[in-house]
C-alpha cells in the first residue's frame, strides 16, 4: 500500500484556475475549503456554472464524485438549479488511491454538514 504525498501549500493557495465564482456564496466557498484543507489536495480548479436544469431542493450541496484514471476526482456543487463542477487535483497517481481521497472527501463534506445523511 503506498502512502500519498502531503501537499504542505495553504488551502487558500489551492484554488485557482479561470473561473474564480464559485455558486453558492459562504456555502460554496466552505464546501471548497473544507476539501482544499485535505492534505492530498494539490489544486481546485473552479469549473463553469450551469444555470439550467430544475432544482427542487434548496441550500448547497456538495459531493465529490468519481475518481478519474489519474486519480484527480470532481466536486460538484449544487444550489437549486444551478450546477458547478469543480476540478480537484490530488497526489493519487490512479484511480484507486484517488477513490480512498474521494471518500475522505464526501466524509469531510458530511461533517461540513455540507451533503444530505
Amino acid at each position: 500500500d503506498r502512502s500519498l504525498a502531503v501537499v504542505e501549500t495553504p488551502p487558500r493557495e489551492k484554488i485557482g484556475g479561470s473561473h474564480s465564482t464559485l455558486i453558492g456564496d459562504r456555502k460554496g466557498r466552505k464546501a471548497v475549503q473544507t476539501v482544499a484543507e485535505h492534505p492530498h489536495v494539490k489544486k481546485i480548479v473552479p469549473g463553469p456554472i450551469d444555470a439550467g436544469g430544475t432544482g427542487s431542493r434548496t441550500g448547497l450541496r456538495a459531493k465529490a464524485t468519481r475518481a478519474g484514471t489519474n486519480g484527480n476526482v470532481r466536486l460538484l456543487l449544487r444550489d437549486g438549479s444551478s450546477v458547478q463542477e469543480n476540478r480537484i487535483v490530488t497526489t493519487a497517481m490512479d484511480r484507486e488511491t484517488g477513490e480512498r481521497v474521494r471518500e475522505d472527501l464526501n466524509e469531510a463534506l458530511r461533517d461540513a454538514e455540507l451533503q444530505d445523511v
